[in-house]
């Protein structure tokens, strides 16, 4: 009970008054309304005294007062802090493309190490195929007179990943890589 620490919302009277302004918002008031509605209700239980009131309310309507002096070093890295949100869309951006290719460069990695496992033409099969010939988690697929072979679905992803971007290659468009 009373004031338990430091803060503006560390003592028992702001936390009443932050409690009141609360529900007088969830129940509908706008700003000023709640505001106002608060005030009239703290002076009436006389937690703000009367002659409070105008100083009170002078300074929730000047904000002149919420100006603090920054340090030269808070200042720069203040700007700094700007320039590095200015540049971090092209950034990211760079990234992405970058984490992109080099999925590419795995997908295609991994059909060319699905043909060396004995599925020789990795687009001899359609990939809608290749998906309904999985079972479960994992699908056999074999090539004509070959024994089954066991990929996983990821590998069948990838098969059939590649067979978008093939299907791309030959209508004339380049992958966007």
């Amino acid at each position: 009970m009373g004031t338990w620490g430091y803060g503006i919302l560390d003592n028992d009277v702001a936390m009443d008054i932050k409690g009141d302004f609360d529900e007088a918002i969830e129940g509908g008031q706008d700003f000023d309304a709640a505001t106002w509605a608060v005030l009239e209700e703290m002076s009436e239980r006389g937690m703000i005294h009367k002659q409070a009131l105008p100083s009170l309310v002078r300074l929730l309507e000047d904000s002149s007062d919420l100006v603090v002096p920054w340090s030269a070093a808070a200042i720069r890295e203040y700007a700094l802090r700007g320039e590095c949100l200015s540049e971090a869309p092209a950034a990211l951006t760079e990234r992405l493309q970058h984490a992109h290719k080099e999925s590419t460069a795995r997908v295609l990695r991994a059909i060319g190490a699905l043909a060396t496992k004995g599925f020789a033409d990795p687009m001899a099969v359609g990939p809608l195929e290749k998906l309904s010939m999985s079972k479960a988690m994992s699908g056999h697929i074999g090539g004509e007179g070959e024994q089954p072979k066991h990929f996983t679905i990821g590998e069948l992803a990838q098969v059939a990943l590649a067979d978008v971007r093939a299907a791309v290659g030959r209508a004339g468009r380049k992958p966007t890589d």
